[in-house]
């Protein structure tokens, strides 16, 4: 879903969906409520992105709330200022609303939030999944 909705074109560093300590029920071969974890994740990445951390580097971190706190104590140090404990999903949230409204602003559509018919039809093995991810949850998954 993630590559198909990527405000940057399908971009494999914006995403990182597979089941994790914090969410293990998490099913990346389900063929819905992939959204609110593609958000999430694509919120989270712009953030980290935002502050040149490695991606290596933050992926453990999803899974240790203390090392976000930390995160966000060393931006607060930097900036000289006191910042929220949500921060880093405030400043995400931002960059993904300014990349859609530059989207918006060009032309782009909720069309353009779909993948070729090849990934529609063409069966993944050994699964046999193919996309079909709901368009009202494509839709939304970018709505900041």
């Amino acid at each position: 879903m993630t590559y198909a909705t990527s405000t940057l074109g399908a971009d494999h560093t914006c995403d990182n969906a597979v089941p994790s300590p914090t969410n293990p029920d998490y099913n990346p071969g389900a063929s819905t409520e992939q959204g609110p974890v593609s958000q999430f994740l694509k919120i989270y990445n712009a953030a980290v992105d935002s502050l040149s951390i490695c991606h290596f580097a933050y992926l453990p971190a999803l899974d240790m709330p203390e090392l976000q706190k930390q995160r966000v104590s060393c931006v607060s140090a930097l900036r000289g200022e006191t910042l929220d404990e949500n921060y880093l999903m405030q400043l995400g949230t931002s960059v993904m609303r300014v990349e859609r409204e530059f989207n918006d602003a060009v032309g782009f559509t909720n069309q353009d939030d779909r993948v070729t018919r090849y990934f529609v039809e063409e069966k993944l093995p050994p699964t046999g999944n193919t996309f079909k991810f709901p368009e009202e949850e494509l839709d939304n998954v970018n709505k900041f």
